[in-house]
């Protein structure tokens, strides 16, 4: 089976490598840490390894016990479970209690538990279910009230719509403004509601659309698209070349590569010190994708893994503002792995990728989606499912593509209401998507010959639209990005198997594919591709010589692709985004060190 190269299966094929990592200038091995004592640390499967209380903690998610695993026995320690549907049960194994979804104590009594009450949970289409506040929030997505499904009527109760477009309708049902998209509250009327007001929208091609400020994935500005024009304001723009010139557009700006400044001169303007590539971060868990709504919201994802299984332990979500710290937003419970992330709005942000059993097969999808307080989970529970990327035009369309464990590719598609599901005959992996509208989407493949390709979707269905010429070789097309003209994919091509690769790049241009010069050596794998238009793309991957995992950056400016020189230090790197030529992140799981490694353009 063909499958991608992902950080998870780098690091499975690196296992012996990954047994002594390096840490600080010494080695961390199993039992020990730089600091603290090590105990039996149980994860949710039971098993034992002797770790520290931190490690066991935050890198296993176990239960940790003071003693080692020669003298305690994981599994057997009882509690009392608190289950989703607020019953309780006494004397249960922690293991039992989390396979039934429930929340364990170390409590033998259910009145010392103090579980939470069960309520009416309401879901979207006004089903109704007896189940606690947080389970209904944070497993259905629904609104929670008090009292039990047998006396609450879901679907009734009626409020304020804060409509997308700045707008408000009073005495409407949950669902009624569901429908439009609106953001419903429980005040009868719209002045208590507090409605956010339009304002106009500019996207990356300068076209105007009247939405509130939460739902703009451009650059967002009061007024309405009647007395605004798009691509018209004026700022300071900091060069590359030095120095900064004032009452420049952004489009200008972005043309010369520079850093943009709305609505500000240069003597209140800071520009970069460097305009060079610069290690940002350095965070515990492994990074596959990286995407931002604007400068100050910017995400990355990925997952931890077992220092000694070298299995996927939980999915990590961080975020940044732009001031170039990072924090933890999500860390899951169970053992998942992010590999990309996409969002609608600021309010209205997708992380995908798939959940993983102890021996680091995929067991079901994985799809949290935060809608501007929470992260909640939406996994469709297609089984042995993974999402590799994602990616849409607004809150109601929005695409993921992956495969199924068996060797199936699939793609999923939200419509605002439900998910379907289409799989394509012959394909085994489908590794990234990309787009203009709605009518205009490009999804990478790779069939069952090993062969990789393209699709097209027209707003109806997909189509085979370019497939690279059938050798003995495994090929991968695996990153994808579209211009406002131009649709650009990267990959690799093994020459033979598991041994060197050469990279491949390739544009759609004149409905023809013409192959472009990597301007890199061969044994080097390309991830992933982004840029601001056809004269600056980055491509970012890795090196599989002499040079095993070193990060590779490669830039398109006019008629060439040419190396980047990155920070000493920086592993293998997976995905590349930007706000703006001159706000540019690029992620990696990293290679030796199972760390997650943030680049930040410029300095």
């Amino acid at each position: 089976m063909i499958r991608r190269w992902s950080f998870l299966s780098i690091v499975l094929a690196l296992t012996a490598i990954a047994s002594i990592v390096a840490c600080g200038g010494g080695t961390i091995t199993n039992g020990s840490s730089s600091s603290g004592v090590a105990g039996a640390c149980c994860d949710r499967y039971n098993a034992c390894t002797n770790d520290t209380q931190a490690d066991c903690t935050d890198v296993f998610v176990g239960t940790w016990h003071a003693g080692d695993c020669s003298s305690y026995n994981c599994g057997t320690e009882t509690g009392a479970c608190c289950q989703t549907n607020g019953g309780c049960n006494e004397m249960v194994a922690q293991s039992v209690c989390t396979g039934e979804g429930g929340v364990w104590t170390a409590d033998d009594s259910c009145r010392d538990a103090n579980c939470a009450p069960a309520g009416a949970c309401c879901d979207r289409w006004n089903a109704c279910y007896g189940v606690t506040a947080d389970f209904c929030t944070g497993s259905i997505g629904g609104s929670w009230h008090s009292g039990a499904c047998t006396t609450y009527n879901c679907g009734t109760e009626t409020g304020a719509c804060c409509l997308p477009n700045g707008g408000c309708d009073e005495m409407a049902t949950q669902s009624a403004c569901a429908a439009q998209k609106g953001a419903w509250t429980a005040d009868d009327n719209c002045r208590d509601a507090d409605c956010a007001p339009a304002g106009a929208c500019c996207n990356a091609y300068n076209e105007c659309t009247n939405v509130i400020e939460k739902n703009c994935t451009g650059k967002w500005h009061s007024g309405n698209c009647a007395t605004h024009s798009c691509g018209s304001e004026t700022g300071a723009c900091c060069l590359p070349t030095g120095g900064c010139s004032p009452n420049v557009t952004e489009s200008s700006c972005t043309a010369s590569l520079g850093l943009w400044n709305g609505d500000a001169d240069c003597d209140h303007t800071s520009c970069p010190s460097s305009w060079t590539w610069t290690i940002q971060a350095t965070l515990g868990a492994g990074l596959n994708g990286v995407w931002g709504s604007s400068a100050s919201d910017v995400y990355a994802v990925g997952g931890a893994l077992n220092a000694d299984t070298n299995k996927p332990t939980a999915g990590y979500i961080y975020h940044s503002d732009g001031s170039g710290s990072w924090t933890t937003a999500l860390k899951t419970s169970d053992a998942e792995m992010f590999y990309a992330v996409w969002g609608a709005s600021l309010s209205d942000v997708y992380a995908v990728g798939g959940m993983y059993n102890a021996s680091g097969v995929s067991t079901v999808d994985a799809i949290w989606r935060y809608n501007g307080k929470s992260w909640t989970s939406q996994s469709q529970q297609l089984i042995g499912t993974v999402w590799y990327a994602v990616w849409g035009t607004s809150s109601s369309d929005v695409f993921l593509v992956g495969s199924v464990v068996q060797g199936v590719g699939v793609i999923a598609h939200w419509n605002g209401s439900a998910w379907s599901t289409t799989d394509p005959s012959g394909l085994v992996a489908i590794e990234g998507v990309y787009g203009k509208d709605s009518t205009d989407v490009y999804a990478t493949y790779v069939n069952t010959n090993g062969i990789a390709g393209v699709l097209q979707y027209n707003g109806s269905s997909w189509t085979n639209i370019f497939q690279r010429p059938s050798d003995t070789n495994d090929q991968f097309l695996v990153g994808i990005w579209r211009s406002s003209t131009t649709v650009y994919t990267v990959g690799w091509e093994e020459l033979q198997a598991e041994g060197p690769i050469t990279p491949l790049i390739y544009e759609f241009l004149d409905g023809q594919w013409p192959s472009m010069p990597p301007g890199t050596s061969d044994s080097v794998g390309l991830y992933g591709v982004w840029g601001t238009s056809d004269t600056n793309i980055y491509a970012v991957g890795g090196d599989q010589s002499a040079n095993l995992g070193v990060g590779i950056m490669l830039r398109y400016d006019t008629g060439a692709w040419l190396p980047v020189t990155l920070p000493s230090g920086t592993e293998y790197l997976s995905a590349i985004w930007g706000s703006s030529p001159a706000d540019v992140y690029a992620v990696g799981p990293g290679w030796f060190t199972p760390s997650g490694l943030i680049l930040h353009y410029p300095n």
